[in-house]
């Protein structure tokens, strides 16, 4: 990784990106790799009760502790690719840190933010007990489109791209590394969740050509493992085939209901290793709609 002189990046993402597993370290071991200078934290860690921390204080100072023994950074930015809570909670961090992400996203907070809460803390009682005094970042300055770094010799490049999973989906790109933290917008297996009431089809198709345009050579997702570039262009190919069918059946006056029920039979045949394929019907409706 490119080394960062002045000042350090955290990334707010899921536990469980296995290939990107020494960049989470932090959590459950007593030291981060030296050459390791970029770190994509995890905002959740879902392993043995005793390796659990609360989501607020108690994981973000073990992270901070660990940082410590290589950098001597005093300021610190934190990034969020969208609103969900396993993505954006967790933000004690020290006074003067720099949130960052778009207005859209802190538009998400507001509209959505404690309804979402409440539905992840009725999953189970480990995660209620995690969010319970969890809260959300605030930024200064939410960006309009761009927002462009300079960490000293590392440039990163955060983008909003929705309305796709979320209204504030947000890509976060390492330009001399390449590495492209891409979200929920290009997984790795597993069909993508149209999330929201703004979710739109063919903006996630505009979204994934500009990922592409960064072009990457290593894309980590949300959920899953890292992959490469291949990532975005097996979601551009999913996501063409789901619209051209959707075209197909809504022309033939088939009703969303039933034209949902026939691509996910039809889409889980094709795509028989991704996982959720009950999302399939969240990207039949979102073209509908279109």
């Amino acid at each position: 990784m490119a080394k960062l002189t002045r000042v350090s990046l955290f990334i707010m993402m899921l536990a469980f990106v296995s290939g990107f597993a020494e960049c989470y370290k932090p959590v459950t071991k007593n030291q981060l790799p030296s050459r390791i200078k970029t770190v994509a934290v995890p905002a959740f860690q879902m392993e043995s009760q005793a390796l659990r921390y609360k989501i607020e204080s108690r994981f973000t100072d073990a992270v901070m502790r660990e940082l410590a023994k290589v950098s001597k950074n005093s300021q610190w930015y934190v990034a969020t690719t969208h609103f969900h809570p396993e993505h954006s909670m967790g933000t004690s961090f020290p006074a003067g840190t720099t949130f960052l992400y778009p207005k859209a996203q802190q538009q998400d907070f507001d509209e959505f933010g404690a309804g979402m809460v409440d539905t992840f803390s009725k999953r189970s009682p480990a995660i209620a007990d995690l969010l319970q005094d969890a809260k959300y970042p605030r930024a200064a300055q939410p960006f309009d489109r761009d927002q462009k770094l300079d960490l000293g010799g590392v440039h990163v490049t955060l983008t909003w791209l929705g309305p796709t999973h979320t209204r504030g989906d947000t890509a976060i790109f390492v330009e001399e590394d390449r590495i492209l933290f891409a979200g929920d917008l290009a997984m790795k297996s597993a069909f993508p969740a149209f999330a929201s009431p703004y979710s739109s089809g063919k903006t996630w198709l505009a979204s994934l050509d500009k990922l592409d345009a960064m072009r990457p050579v290593k894309v980590v997702g949300s959920h899953g493992e890292m992959g490469d570039a291949s990532l975005i262009s097996e979601y551009r190919n999913y996501l063409r085939a789901v619209q051209s069918r959707v075209a197909q059946l809504k022309s033939s006056g088939v009703s969303v209901t039933d034209a949902s029920k026939t691509l996910t039979a039809e889409f889980e045949a094709k795509y028989p290793n991704w996982s959720a394929p009950a999302r399939i019907a969240g990207a039949v409706q979102a073209f509908y709609n279109e």
